[in-house]
């Protein structure tokens, strides 16, 4: 029997800050071959510039290289094959230098 792509590890939520790589992953059960297909706010996701894409044993990985505040959005992944279909997806935050440096100062601080 042939199955359809089930996610049994979804996506999770990312905050980072301008400049690091995000990695998104998730992994599905199912029949091979599985097409699996990224994007963000609806819009289609190529391998290339700032993104790499890679699938290899069910899991599917998207990598921002550097990340940017346009990176911010709601990621998708998407997987098909002959029998069905399923999708997963998450939030990627990109924060800006300074609330990070700003947040890191004020932790540090002491009230005594």
């Amino acid at each position: 029997p042939r199955y359809p792509p089930v996610f049994d590890k979804k996506l999770v939520p990312v905050d980072v800050t301008v400049g690091d790589t995000v990695e998104l992953e998730c992994h599905m059960t199912g029949s091979l071959p599985i097409k699996v297909t990224w994007s963000k706010d609806h819009k289609d996701i190529r391998t290339g510039g700032n993104y790499k894409i890679s699938f290899a044993d069910n899991t599917a990985h998207l990598t921002i290289l550097k990340a940017d505040k346009a990176d911010s959005g709601r990621y998708s992944c998407h997987a098909s094959n002959d029998i069905g279909k399923d999708s997963c997806s998450t939030e990627v935050s990109v924060k800006g230098i300074w609330s990070r440096l700003f947040s890191v100062t004020v932790s540090s601080l002491s009230w005594d």
